[in-house]
């Protein structure tokens, strides 16, 4: 028998050669013992065992210098801020200066910037000096506001994961949360996931910590059931559900004294089991049911506030704002109705404007004004009736506005209408309704039929607003009702006039070319708008140029969409939601 140098099996252990009974999903590859994302992962980038630098992430399988640094000398450099490298690759300032804005200076003079050992640093967006002096973010991470955190997050909720996106290096970081975490929102350094299956608002650091992502933490706060968003008005949390709205109060940041977080008592004082069987919870995109429907990126446009009332909280330090956790305590619950099918929320003062997207006889098609000047006890304070509206439903056929997502943009309350019929398909072009709210006048905005049916999810960047259309699905028959193609899918950008300026289709290139597209929530960042896929597990990225909506990433553009969520073989992979960090 021929006999194997000891040499070699050494070397092919430590090459990370694939052991027998390891089975990896279909994102992942094999290496050693484990799986590891050679797309993502800086310990294993592009390959088994090949590690990044310091100061490199890994992007698409190859090592880069993060954004805002550049390769000098062997080492990733940032030239704005670095004395020995001030303004380019081996600049050094005299001694006793420091490096400020790409000069060379006697002293920092920005009101931003913190001396941190030669350099000027601005702690609040510095990635190697985020938060205080020589606390460099981890992997492919950002500095927000003092805070080592991803760009973006999105929920992938077929696979019970959260993936974390660096917007200049596109590359995903995926981490198990929950088991369908459908609804997301930012909390300070928290990352809050709604869970319907659960039933529990997972929480999970943003930070990265010791090569660990959206690290958990214990006991998570019992929600409503079928949860659709998750908006942050610190120090309340708004949970919206099918059929009730949940106020949840930050009880503060005190450890606990096991060092975990304490259990949500009281928590569950209020909830309804209403429409909390796994079939209501478990529905998918909206046209194949109800309680998916979801609101403006997932309640971020009020995430990440700083506090001004409740407890202290903790300084950004690698135990993080809430060493013990942020203490959910619920504290109200407001019943809107069994078929009410609460859809989406915005917030504008003490109000909080609800969509109900159930029948009229079970007190949908409307929405609701609700007063939360007192948190601890919201009122309906007033009701937009929809069904009267204008539909210009195809052939005189029956529709119904069923409203989903809502935006406030400019004093005026956009909600997107669906336009479908009793069963579930579209009946009538895409619309948008518009509410005065100083005259309660309604108006409907066509969004024209070829480039958007069933309009579901809304963006406004204060001056332009942006409707993410789901499209008419056609889709297979039982038992899994995969997409097959869907029409009228897209993004539809309406101008400050309220007409619509330009319109981008969200297509594969040609028929079976790609994993069949659907538009759905929307998240803008850094100027580029994100336009989640809720088959392919996709996020397609799109600028705004004269006006026109021009696809950057995507099955038609050079480079393909970023693939945030894994895929497998006949099941459909679904971005359920997708956030801007603060």
């Amino acid at each position: 028998m021929r006999r194997v140098p000891l040499s070699l099996l050494l070397g092919a252990a430590l090459l990370g050669c694939p052991q027998p009974g390891t089975v990896c999903r279909q994102d992942l590859e094999r290496c050693g013992t484990t799986c590891a994302d050679f797309q993502s992962d800086p310990g294993n980038c592009g390959a088994c065992g090949r590690s990044c630098t310091a100061g490199e992430v890994c992007a698409n399988g190859a090592c880069k210098c993060r954004p805002g640094s550049t390769a000098c000398e062997g080492r990733c450099i940032n030239f704005e801020t670095d004395p020995q490298h001030c303004g380019d690759c081996g600049k050094p300032c005299a001694t006793g200066e420091v490096c400020e804005a790409r000069r060379c200076k006697a002293a920092c003079e920005l009101g931003t910037s913190t001396f941190c050992d030669g350099s000027c640093a601005d702690l609040s967006t510095d990635p190697n000096h985020c938060g205080q002096c020589g606390r460099a973010c981890e992997g492919p991470q950002s500095c927000h506001q003092g805070i080592c955190t991803f760009d973006l997050v999105a929920a992938c909720s077929s696979v019970g994961e959260v993936a974390g996106i660096q917007a200049r290096t596109d590359s995903p970081t995926r981490s198990a949360l929950g088991t369908r975490p459908t609804a997301l929102a930012v909390l300070h350094d928290l990352l809050l996931a709604a869970d319907g299956i659960d039933q529990r608002l997972h929480q999970a650091r943003l930070s990265t910590v010791g090569g660990a992502s959206f690290a958990p933490y214990p006991s998570p706060a019992a929600i409503v059931p079928a949860p659709s968003q998750v908006l942050v008005d610190d120090p309340y949390v708004y949970v919206l559900g099918r059929a009730q709205l949940q106020v949840l109060q930050r009880g503060g940041a005190t450890p606990s004294v096991d060092g975990g977080v304490p259990s949500d008592a009281g928590a569950d004082a209020g909830l309804s089991d209403a429409g909390s069987d796994a079939g209501e919870a478990d529905a998918g995109p909206m046209d194949a049911g109800e309680a998916d429907a979801g609101g403006v990126d997932g309640g971020g446009a009020d995430a990440g506030l700083w506090a001004s009332e409740g407890e202290p909280i903790h300084s950004p330090i690698d135990g993080g704002h809430f060493p013990g956790g942020p203490k959910l305590v619920t504290v109200a619950t407001l019943d809107f109705g069994p078929d009410a099918f609460a859809s989406g929320m915005a917030k504008l003062g003490k109000s909080l404007f609800v969509a109900l997207r159930g029948a009229a006889d079970g007190g949908g098609q409307r929405v609701l004004k609700v007063d939360v000047t007192t948190p601890e006890a919201p009122a309906v304070a007033d009701s937009f009736e929809l069904g009267a509206l204008s539909l210009k439903s195809f052939d005189g056929g029956v529709a119904l506005p069923r409203p989903s997502s809502l935006a406030v943009q400019q004093g005026a309350l956009y909600v997107a209408l669906g336009n479908l019929d009793p069963p579930g398909a579209p009946a009538g072009p895409g619309m948008l309704a518009r509410i005065d709210l100083s005259t309660r006048n309604t108006s409907t905005i066509d969004l024209g039929e070829e480039d958007c049916l069933d309009a579901a999810f809304l963006a406004s960047d204060g001056e332009r607003l942006y409707v993410s259309c789901q499209g008419a699905a056609l889709r297979s028959g039982p038992p899994d009702f995969a997409l097959l193609s869907a029409t009228s899918t897209g993004v539809v950008l309406v101008a400050d006039g309220g007409a619509p300026a330009s319109a981008w289709a969200m297509r594969c290139p040609d028929a079976g070319a790609c994993i069949p597209p659907q538009a759905g929530h929307l998240a803008l960042f850094g100027g580029k708008l994100y336009v989640a896929d809720q088959n392919g597990g996709r996020l397609f990225v799109l600028e705004t140029q004269g006006g026109q909506l021009v696809e950057r990433r995507g099955t038609l553009a050079d480079a393909g969409p970023i693939q945030a969520c894994p895929t497998s073989p006949g099941s459909a992979s679904s971005v359920d939601d997708v956030l801007a960090v603060p």
